[in-house]
């Protein structure tokens, strides 16, 4: 036994290894590897970085999780709400492209980070620039007074062609660039809009990221322009970004516990439970027998009883209790005569029947239950006695015993 225990502990301990380099392997991986730019992501390419930046900086965030219909209704047209629509992953259609140009027409503040789509309605376009081959495709910005270090990009900012057929543009009234490239090629620009509304193009993603919100300055440059003209409330596009309010609960938690570092604990837990609750129920030796039992006959009850009566010195209560019981059986009968005292129920008793054979046994029955004795013999007399006045009685009168 003490080797089987060994063995278990021992495959419990080496599963629970097992399950944790697993884990240590699978789990933060896919969160890490991320590569949507949404606030609800604390990986590096995530933005959850921004969103508790401007949190801690009084401003309310809130999580679109809808599509960009009704914002003039959901949003106003108040100077202090903005919209932020990041690199979206999956594309606006061409009904929330009008809404959202309509919106800022109407005096809305816009922030568009990356290529959205949205842009190109105002008349700018995100483009990649030319560089040179030794840079990698990234490229050089220009630091501005104050900033030590800002990240390169690799887009940047250029002129948008409007399409044969598209709805007319809205009337720019001013158009301020915000930050250059080495290559003089603009970075970041603020568009104002003649009927009062707002937008602010960022071209690269990257500068928003919480990797470059952490290593680089760039969160010191960019946060100042997003909250320049008293906004309070920022509402950041995630519908586009595959966060919408669609599929089942099921499918939610199962995607919490995916890239969630606890969910990834629980899971490791729920293996290990499972694991530790298959390997207790496997069974390390033969099945016990079964014990059989059966219940005991009447007459090997009545020789348990008398066995115990034996050696329990209780001949006398043996002898009175065979007597009683065939007092009770003639009762029930209808055999026996009423009398309160032993002797004088064994004297009626003697007179019920006038043949001899029924009174002879009647006495000696009587002289047996009053006789002082203990013996084994002595109440296997009483026992016959009992059963001779017993027959007697139920025959019928004149007809004696054979």
């Amino acid at each position: 036994m003490r080797h089987r225990e060994l063995v278990l502990v021992a495959g419990f301990g080496a599963a629970i290894v097992g399950a944790a380099l697993l884990g240590r392997a699978a789990a933060p991986a896919a969160e890490l590897e991320d590569p949507r730019p949404s606030t609800f992501l604390w990986g590096p390419r995530g933005a959850s970085a921004l969103a508790e930046t401007m949190e801690a900086l009084g401003v309310t965030v809130e999580r679109r999780r809808t599509p960009l219909f009704g914002l003039a209704e959901d949003l106003g047209s108040a100077d202090d709400v903005a919209l932020a629509i990041i690199r979206p992953e999956v594309p606006l259609s061409d009904g929330e492209d009008a809404e959202v140009t309509d919106w800022v027409r109407r005096g809305g503040r816009l922030i568009l980070v990356g290529r959205t789509g949205v842009e190109n309605a105002l008349g700018i376009a995100v483009v990649r620039g030319a560089v040179a081959r030794d840079t990698g495709g990234a490229i050089p910005v220009r630091s501005p007074a104050g900033i030590d270090s800002l990240p390169p990009v690799n887009v940047v900012l250029g002129r948008a062609r409007p399409a044969p057929g598209a709805r007319a543009r809205p009337a720019i009234r001013r158009l301020d660039t915000l930050l250059v490239a080495t290559n003089r090629r603009p970075v970041a620009e603020r568009v104002m809009l003649a009927g009062g509304g707002e937008a602010i193009v960022l071209a690269d993603v990257h500068w928003l990221t919480n990797r470059s919100l952490r290593e680089t300055d760039a969160g010191a440059l960019v946060i100042p322009w997003i909250l320049e003209g008293g906004i309070r409330r920022i509402v950041v596009d995630e519908y586009h970004q595959g966060f919408g309010h669609r599929g089942a609960i099921f499918v939610a938690a199962w995607d919490w516990l995916r890239r969630n570092p606890a969910g990834w604990m629980m899971l490791q837990l729920t293996a290990a439970g499972l694991l530790a609750l298959a390997v207790a129920a496997v069974r390390f030796g033969p099945a016990l027998r079964r014990i059989e039992r059966r219940r005991r006959s009447p007459l090997e009850h009545l020789d348990a009883l008398a066995a115990g009566l034996e050696r329990a010195g209780g001949g006398q209560t043996a002898v009175d209790l065979l007597a009683r019981g065939l007092r009770r059986r003639l009762r029930r009968g209808g055999l026996g005569p009423i009398a309160r005292g032993r002797d004088q129920w064994f004297a009626a008793l003697a007179n019920a029947r006038g043949d001899p054979a029924t009174r002879a046994a009647v006495k000696r029955l009587g002289w047996l239950v009053r006789e002082s004795s203990s013996g084994e013999e002595h109440v296997l007399r009483t026992a016959q006695a009992v059963e001779d006045v017993w027959e007697a009685l139920r025959q019928p009168s004149g007809h004696a015993r054979s």
